[in-house]
């Protein structure tokens, strides 16, 4: 009997070890599947804040990204409507010009003809001398000296002609008096006191 008690008492014995150590190895699984069952949460958990984190981020740049493309058009329609004006005022400043060029030339052209007629009237009528030269013009407070067109005339109107007498030939004034004459400036008083010298000469001549 005392052996046959023994033999069961290490078989309990045995019995209760590897309960014990089925029960160990059971909690052990448990906390490792807990563990691992844990750390997937954590993981599922920080992946979907991750995923949650970038669709709030592409969902602020995608409104951003609107946002800046409307202010990107309303800036291009600004530009454009600038651009317009400016266009406008070129194209104004342009018809401005062409007109005032236009306005220009025709007056230019209405006035050429007045110039020419003013430039001809201002002309001066220069006495020409024996070299075919024209003569200065007289100093201030002179006569003007008698030209060879001059003297021509007062020898044409000296006296009436009188009809039905001879007149005899006068010598012909030399060279050299007309150009003593050309040379030599004369008043007024002195080719009146030749008139009356002239006509006092030719007096006695009509007589004979």
């Amino acid at each position: 009997m005392p052996a046959v008690t023994s033999t069961t008492a290490e078989e309990q014995n045995d019995q209760e070890q590897k309960m014990w150590n089925a029960l160990k190895r059971h909690i052990i699984r448990e906390r490792q599947r807990k563990k691992e069952e844990y750390e997937a949460e954590v993981e599922e958990e920080r992946l979907r804040k991750e995923r949650e984190a970038r669709e709030r981020q592409d969902v602020m740049t995608l409104e951003e990204t609107k946002e800046q493309i409307e202010q990107l058009e309303q800036k291009l329609k600004q530009l454009e409507k600038e651009k317009q004006q400016l266009f406008m005022q070129l194209k104004k400043v342009l018809n401005e010009d062409e007109i005032r060029k236009r306005q220009q030339q025709k007056e230019t052209n209405e006035m050429q003809p007045m110039k020419m007629q003013m430039s001809n009237m201002q002309m001066p009528m220069m006495p020409m001398g024996m070299s075919g030269q024209p003569e200065p013009p007289p100093a201030p407070g002179r006569p003007p000296p008698l030209t060879s067109h001059m003297l021509n005339k007062q020898t044409i109107v000296r006296g009436p002609i009188q009809t039905g007498v001879k007149r005899t030939r006068s010598p012909s004034p030399t060279y050299a008096l007309y150009a003593h004459r050309l040379h030599q400036p004369m008043k007024h008083q002195q080719v009146y006191s030749d008139h009356k010298v002239e006509d006092g000469r030719r007096g006695p001549q009509m007589a004979r």
